[in-house]
């Protein structure tokens, strides 16, 4: 055998190799995409968390704010830490297997009106990016029984931890006291 003939044999077996490696990637099996999309994170301007007796209104106005409810109808700053990392479970949520289709079950998972928690995220656009009645967590404790508000199918949501929604109205308010910047402090004198 020539090694001109060699060379180019080598040159088609790594071709070959290379074709039939980037169909096998191509092909390969993917995880549910979020529900919100790609750059879900930064398409979210408001959020709402509905729960029978409350209900509480975010808007990214130059930072997340606390819009509802405020008699007042002013906007008062939220809980950053807690506003931000709920927006990113809201970006990367993605839905799994249906369990049930049985609107009598929906108790039994708490996403039925009277116990679940509807969570809406709506867009920049005004467009609904996500609207969920949202249950309990599941079994195993690290996802949640959600439906999708006006649908009977009860899914397992991934991406979200369960307590997410479900915590008290004022951990959502920003409690920070004063600000100031450190670096402009030259004394603290304490009087007694």
């Amino acid at each position: 055998m020539s090694p001109r003939l060699l060379r180019n044999l080598l040159a088609a077996l790594g071709l070959g190799i290379a074709l039939w490696w980037g169909l096998a990637w191509l092909g390969r099996p993917r995880g549910p995409a979020p529900l919100v999309g790609a750059g879900g994170k930064e398409k979210i301007a408001k959020i709402e968390i509905i729960r029978p007796g409350s209900a509480l209104t975010f808007e990214n106005l130059e930072g997340w704010q606390v819009t509802a409810p405020r008699s007042d109808g002013r906007p008062v700053p939220a809980n950053a830490g807690g506003v931000g990392r709920l927006v990113e479970a809201i970006a990367d949520l993605t839905l799994e297997e249906t369990i049930t289709e049985n609107p009598s079950r929906h108790a039994a998972f708490e996403v039925d009106e009277p116990s679940g928690t509807r969570l809406r995220a709506v867009g920049k656009d005004g467009a609904v990016l996500l609207d969920l009645i949202v249950g309990k967590a599941s079994a195993d404790g690290n996802r949640l029984y959600v439906r999708r508000s006006g649908e009977a199918a009860v899914r397992l949501a991934d991406g979200m931890d369960p307590t997410a929604v479900r915590r008290d109205t004022q951990d959502w308010f920003d409690r920070t006291l004063l600000r100031f910047d450190p670096a402009a402090v030259s004394a603290v004198e304490i009087r007694g």
